[in-house]
């Protein structure tokens, strides 16, 4: 695979966070960003879903460009093969992986691709963009060969996939409560300006951490959006991190009169872990749940790694675990009893 191009992931970044466009236009945008950093030649697409009981897939929405077969077909007739295990290796893995990679773990995969897949394709390049709730994105490109993704590129392909979660997760919200304007939204509890001023603050961005912690977001959203962000596009993602305090996201808004604000919404994903965590702890273990780690972790929620560290010991020894492995299975049957609320 070519180098890695952080402007292009950068602009699919923004992309994401386009939240004035319906979820069509919304999934063509992004494909269309991606193509620069995702395509290899062959083909490519998005597919929009929600993870149903058994952990597999329900497909909302496929866009593809130049497949040469029925992408959301083959979703569904590929996971439906998949035992319950290896479902949850695929699609509660690694946020960036190549289908190669987890077939060397979970060797029928390899055949179900080929079953499913038409040639010259021989692996799956996929970006997995899914909060711990289970509804997401997928972006996926067929690759003309096994391919083995290096750790600094499943970084850099990870931190788009913490910023594609959020933004779908914000969509989501913000289409239920049908708000006029991010000015004027319930979620919204702080207004910064370009170089990040606080003009208003509410709620849990009132305190002098918070809003502290608002203004370095809002420095680091605006910087990677400026053009000086850009001569330096992988500083520039790393720094803007997908939430604030586990608690906001920063997004771009122009009122009315063209005059463009930052906005913190607050917009944490729906805790699906035993309600005995306090909520910073449940947050921490929903992800490491997902086989995510501590420092990408820290990334997806705005937090210290130290403080990821801390919450995650907390978690285990509450939820009598020993290891974060245990967390997986845990959520598996939480899942599939469909009793998360209460547990515990």
């Amino acid at each position: 695979m070519a180098a890695i191009r952080h402007k292009a992931l950068l602009t699919t970044v923004e992309v994401a966070y386009d939240l004035d466009v319906c979820e069509d236009v919304w999934a063509r945008r992004m494909l269309e960003s991606a193509q620069p950093w995702l395509s290899s030649g062959l083909w490519s697409f998005i597919a929009t879903y929600e993870l149903g009981p058994t952990g597999r897939p329900e497909v909302r929405r496929c866009i593809d460009i130049d497949a040469p077969y029925d992408v959301r077909t083959a979703i569904a007739n590929g996971t439906a093969k998949l035992d319950e295990a290896t479902a949850s290796e695929v699609w509660d893995g690694y946020a960036a992986q190549t289908l190669s990679q987890v077939w060397a773990r979970f060797a029928p995969l390899e055949a179900i691709f080929q079953e499913n897949t038409p040639a010259p394709a021989r692996d799956l390049f996929q970006v997995n963009c899914r909060s711990p709730d289970g509804a997401g994105a997928l972006l996926g490109a067929g690759l003309p060969q096994p391919t083995r993704l290096s750790r600094a590129r499943r970084a850099a392909y990870s931190r788009v996939a913490a910023h594609v979660s959020s933004a779908y997760r914000l969509r989501a919200a913000i289409k239920r409560e049908a708000e006029s304007s991010l000015l004027e939204h319930k979620r919204q509890e702080a207004v910064l300006l370009p170089g990040g001023r606080l003009i208003h603050a509410e709620g849990s961005a009132t305190s002098k951490p918070a809003r502290e912690r608002l203004r370095a977001a809002a420095i680091a959203v605006d910087r990677a959006r400026a053009r000086e962000g850009r001569a330096d596009a992988e500083a520039s993602l790393d720094a803007w991190q997908a939430l604030v305090s586990g608690r906001w996201t920063v997004v771009e808004h122009f009122d009315s009169d063209g005059r463009r604000f930052l906005v913190a919404v607050v917009n944490p994903p729906e805790l699906r872990v035993p309600l005995a965590l306090e909520p910073r702890e449940a947050l921490v273990a929903q992800y490491a749940a997902l086989g995510h780690t501590q420092k990408f972790i820290a990334y997806e929620l705005g937090l210290h790694e130290s403080t990821v560290s801390r919450l995650l010991k907390r978690a285990l020894k509450h939820l009598g675990l020993e290891r974060r492995a245990d967390l997986a299975a845990l959520a598996q049957s939480i899942r599939a009893s469909g009793s998360q609320r209460g547990a515990g």
